[in-house]
C-alpha cells in the first residue's frame, strides 16, 4: 500500500523541474502511483506552476491515462 500523498509526489516533481527529462520521467511515475481522483489536483498544480507550458503534452495524460510508459 503507498502511503505517500499526492503532495509528496508534487514536492518531488518541484525539485525535478530544473530538468525535463527528470521532470517527465517522475511525472510519468507519479501517475502510476496516484489514485484516478488524484489526478485533477495535478492537473491543477500543473497548471499554477505554470508547468503546463513548460512541458507541454504531460497536462494531456491527466486526462486520457493509458500507457504512461510511452512518449
Amino acid at each position: 500500500m503507498n502511503t505517500n500523498s499526492v503532495h509528496d509526489y508534487l514536492m518531488v516533481l518541484k525539485l525535478m523541474s530544473f530538468d525535463e527529462n527528470l521532470f517527465r520521467k517522475e511525472f510519468k511515475k507519479t501517475l502510476t502511483w496516484i489514485t484516478p481522483e488524484e489526478f485533477h489536483k495535478v492537473e491543477v498544480w500543473m497548471y499554477d506552476n505554470k508547468y503546463h507550458t513548460i512541458f507541454p503534452g504531460l497536462v494531456e495524460m491527466l486526462k486520457s491515462p493509458v500507457d504512461v510508459n510511452k512518449k
